[in-house]
């Protein structure tokens, strides 16, 4: 499931750290933020290792690794006990989402930059002017 970014080789040697999933026929992968790249010798890719411990780094990179699969299961245990579907959208959307302040304008950019497919180019633009307007009206707004 976490191996470097589709055995692609990089000129630096360096890879950076993408957890991959499939739902269906769509396929998605998540770029994990982590302290530093790394390189081929000290991927592991085992469960709860995905660094060597020969990495200056492997202990924060494993960890941020088992995080983010955490909130994934979370999303999808939760999902199930609601009945919902799981959905590659959704599992992003929950991974970038978690630990973000309350704020609602925070909450719209990212819905403007990031939107359903099924959302009109022209909504898009009307909730950019509407976001601009509560902007000048409060400088913040929290859910």
């Amino acid at each position: 499931m976490d191996k470097p970014w589709r055995n692609e080789q990089h000129v630096s040697g360096f890879y950076p750290i993408h957890i991959g999933g499939k739902i269906g026929n769509t396929a998605c992968y998540y770029n994990v933020p982590v302290p530093q790249k790394v390189r081929k010798e000290h991927w592991a890719g085992k469960d709860n290792s995905q660094v060597k411990t020969t990495h200056a780094f492997a202990y924060e990179i494993n960890t941020i690794v088992a995080e983010k699969k955490a909130l994934i299961n979370e999303y999808i245990k939760r999902n199930f006990n609601f009945g919902k579907s799981v959905t590659v959208e959704g599992i992003i959307s929950h991974l970038t989402n978690k630990g973000q302040t309350n704020s609602f304008y925070d909450f719209m950019d990212k819905y403007i930059k990031h939107p359903p497919e099924k959302l009109e180019p022209n909504t898009i633009k009307k909730y950019s002017t509407t976001l601009t307007h509560l902007r000048k009206f409060n400088k913040e707004l929290f859910f």
